[in-house]
Parts: structure tokens; sequence; C-alpha cells
């Protein structure tokens, strides 16, 4: 009995009377059995109000403390780089990211002492916390581990590819969790379906799809059962992963089915050179597949639309022979907007270049309708190495069919850094071309931070030419700002 049940007991007690209720079991301390039932009431109550003023249990031993962090190997920066990076995160933390991007390229590691102030600043910039897993090192990943703010580091991490974490596989967010099944199928396949068979039914929807996405390397026909379990999962989004991943599991008879249905969703019509891709009726499908349709609905919505989540999940591969010879030859053909975004979709979700470069190669014939072809392309883009897709951006700025307002609203939105030829082409229409003011208005809110900064000794002299411009003055002050930040570093 604790205290607080006992004084609630001695209260009910006095407020009936001895005479109706007796009084309840002294449990935690002795008491003589003799006397006035009133007068033991009262004494009880004396000792259990100072229980309840002063007494304590013993709170329970504290937890060991955690290992201390691995020691590092690497030698740590110094010098100006570290007089750059204080300054930076004073005042100046727009370039954190760049300057994190380059200090990983020199093999060194931040001091731990920065890595409070970095790993706080660098949450929720993709750059910066792809560059904090290297120069941050093993110390970074602990302090990661053991502190919640920073744990999204661990959605980035990169080092010890085959070192599956149990604890972080237990308490880790749905993404870190998917990480360690990962790594965990490199090296004990049969081990990862065992725990997430363990912990299926309890997850969260979001959570069974982040971590089936696991199986999207990798697969066996030791997979089947866990894939047809999820084919029937109350999620949708779910049901579509998984059917997609039956479809690639080799000799699978479900997976068959299922590609039989999936490849008649869509066909071509019409004339050899006016072909159009439609989508088809699904027609006579079994439940399974009629189930992969979007449920929703709320809203009133196409056929394609109601396909659309199971297009994009859907091998590319499906197509080719079905729809035409190649990549290229699908994509030039014409199609509803919402089947093209969903095409789009699963050349960015298989990281398919051949399917990538066919979307961008039509760009110049064909303008994304949607509202959504700034992102579309921003994402096709991301796919390729950094001077390639520079070399698309610069292509387009020199392609008169494409209008020149739209090519200017996509550089601004691009966030890549520029490379190659692309730097080339808008040093020209910067500082050179007649046009030069009309064009600065547009690229300079991003020029600043995207041209590379090795331009700067280049672009000095040409600047002194307009000093009256107080933007062209921003712009090479900060190219030289970033200049000399990545010398320092070198």
């Amino acid at each position: 009995m604790t205290y607080a049940d006992s004084w609630s007991d001695l209260v009910s007690t006095a407020l009936v009377g001895t005479s109706r209720r007796p009084l309840p079991p002294a449990a935690d301390h002795a008491e003589t059995p003799s006397g006035d039932p009133a007068a033991r009431l009262l004494e009880r109550a004396a000792l259990a109000a100072i229980q309840r003023r002063a007494g304590q249990r013993p709170s329970p031993p504290p937890a060991p403390p955690p290992a201390p962090a691995p020691e590092e190997t690497a030698p740590y920066l110094d010098g100006p780089a570290l007089k750059r990076l204080n300054t930076i995160l004073d005042t100046r933390r727009v370039f954190l990211a760049e300057w994190l991007h380059y200090a990983a390229a020199t093999g060194k590691l931040l001091p731990p002492e920065y890595l409070p102030d970095v790993l706080s600043h660098a949450k929720g910039n993709t750059i910066a916390a792809r560059a904090l897993t290297r120069v941050g090192g093993a110390r970074a990943r602990w302090l990661a581990r053991h502190c919640s703010v920073w744990s999204y580091l661990l959605d980035f991490e990169e080092a010890h590819p085959d070192f599956f974490d149990p604890e972080l596989w237990a308490t880790g967010t749905a993404t870190q969790r998917r990480i360690q099944l990962e790594r965990l199928r490199r090296t004990d396949p049969e081990h990862a379906r065992d725990l997430v068979a363990r912990t299926w039914a309890n997850e969260r929807a979001e959570t069974r799809y982040e971590l089936l996405k696991a199986w999207e390397h990798g697969l066996s026909r030791d997979d089947e059962p866990l894939l047809l379990t999820a084919l029937r999962d109350r999620s949708h989004p779910v049901r579509v992963l998984a059917a997609a991943l039956l479809i690639q599991l080799p000799d699978s008879d479900d997976g068959q089915r299922l590609t039989h249905h999936a490849t008649h969703l869509l066909r071509t019509t019409g004339a050899q050179e006016q072909e159009t891709i439609t989508l088809t009726p699904p027609g006579d499908v079994d439940a399974e597949f009629a189930s992969l349709l979007s449920p929703n609905r709320r809203t009133t919505k196409t056929p394609e639309e109601r396909a659309h989540t199971l297009l994009s999940h859907l091998p590319l591969r499906l197509w080719i022979g079905r729809l035409g010879s190649s990549p290229a030859d699908v994509v030039s053909k014409k199609m509803d907007d919402t089947v093209r975004d969903a095409l789009i979709a699963a050349a960015v979700r298989y990281r398919d270049l051949d399917w990538v470069r066919a979307f961008l190669d039509d760009v110049g014939r064909h303008t994304f309708a949607s509202n959504n072809w700034f992102e579309q392309l921003d994402a096709l883009l991301h796919q390729l190495p950094a001077e390639e897709r520079c070399d698309r951006v610069a292509h387009w700025l020199d392609d008169p069919d494409i209008p020149e307002t739209q090519t200017w609203n996509l550089l601004y939105r691009l966030e890549f850094p520029w490379v190659g030829r692309l730097n080339d082409i808008l040093v020209e229409q910067l500082f050179t071309s007649p046009d030069a003011p009309d064009h600065f208005g547009v690229i300079a809110p991003g020029a600043e931070n995207k041209l590379d900064p090795g331009l700067y000794e280049r672009l000095a002299p040409l600047a002194e030419k307009r000093k009256g411009s107080r933007e062209f003055r921003h712009l090479v002050t900060t190219l030289e700002y970033r200049y000399t930040m990545l010398k320092e570093l070198m």
C-alpha cells in the first residue's frame, strides 16, 4: 500500500467514523492492535501526513553511462578555415553547407568542440547533413545517437554500410530503421525478414511503407511470403509497393499475374506517326489488382489519376516493347499529362538514367503542362552527374525554341551548384552581353551562391566596369568570400 492510498483510506474512515468503518490495514508500519480506534486513527493520520510531506521512496539506480565516442584517426581542420567557420556560424550561415562540402573533400575532421553548433545549424539542409556525415567523423554520429535533436544526421549516415545497429533499429525513425534494415539484408537477409515479421502488424502505415523500401535491392524468392502479406495490407501505398516488388521477383507466379494485369493498363492507339499512349480500363481483373488503384472516392478522379500511384511504382522495363522500342521512343509519343507525370516519377524512383535522359531530351519538344513541371525537371536533373545536368541547362539557354523566360525561371529555382559550360554562358549573359542588365535581374538572386567561386579572379576586373551597380558589387563580393573560403580549405 502506498502512502497516498493509506491517506485516502484514513480520510474515508474519518468521514464515516470508526464505529461504522474499521481502520484500514497498516501495511507500511507496525501498529499496536489495542486502544481506542479513534485515537489510533489520529496517530495513523499524523504519521501518514509526515510520510506524505517528507517520505520518499528510493529512486531506481541511474542507467549506466553510454560507451565513450570512438577515437578519431584523421587529422583535424585548423587555422584560417576554422576562423572562417566561426564567422559563418555567427553571422553568415548561408555558407555553412558549402563550407562543409569543401571541408569534407579535404579528408580532415571538425574539432569536437565545433560539433554541437554545426549539428544544430545543419539541420534541415540535405547538402550540409551529407557533408557532416564525413567531416563530423565518428563523434558526430555518436552525438546524433544520444541526442534526439541531432538524430537527423543518422538519416544520411554513409559510414559503415554493412554495420547493423540493433539499438537504432529498435528506437530510430522510420528512415533510420530502413537504413539499418538495408544493411542487415546485405549480410543476413533471413534475420532481416524475421525482424520485420515480428513488428509488421504493429507498425504505422508510413513505417511499413518505409521498411518495405529496403526490399528494393537484393530481392529473392525467400522474400515472397512477406511481399504477399504486404500485398494485402490495409494501406494503399504499401500494397502498391509490394506489387511492384513482386513484379520484379524472378519466377514468381503472383508476380507474373500482376505483370499481366499491369502491362495492360497502358497501350498505344492511332497511326504510327500519331501514336498516343492511353490508359486502358483494368477490365476483368482480380480483387487484389483492383485494390492497387487509388481507393480515394472523396473527390472526383479520372482513371489516369486513380492509376497514378501504381504507374509511378511499376518498373519501367514493362513498357519497352509494348509502348515503344526504347525509352526515347515511348517518351516521344503523346500521352495524358497524368500518365507522363507517373512515368517521370518512376524514372526518378528507379534512377533509370536512360528514361531520365529521354524525358530531358524531350524538353525542347514538350513543355510539361502540369503545375509541378519545375519540380519534375529539378528531380530529373538531380539524377545526373553535376556537369551533365549543368550542360543540359546550358543547352536550353541556347535553344531558341524554349522560351527564355522559362529557362531563366528554371535556372533561378535549381538548387545545385553551377559548373562547366553553364558558368561560361552565364558570365557572358551577366557581364558581356548587350542584354546583361535585363538578364541580371533574373539570375542575380541565385548567381552569387551558385556560380563557381573560382570565377572570382576572372569577374573582378569586369565588375570594375559596372561600379554603379550595387547588384554587381554584391555578386562579386560574395564570389570573393566564397573563393577565399575555398582557398583556406585547400
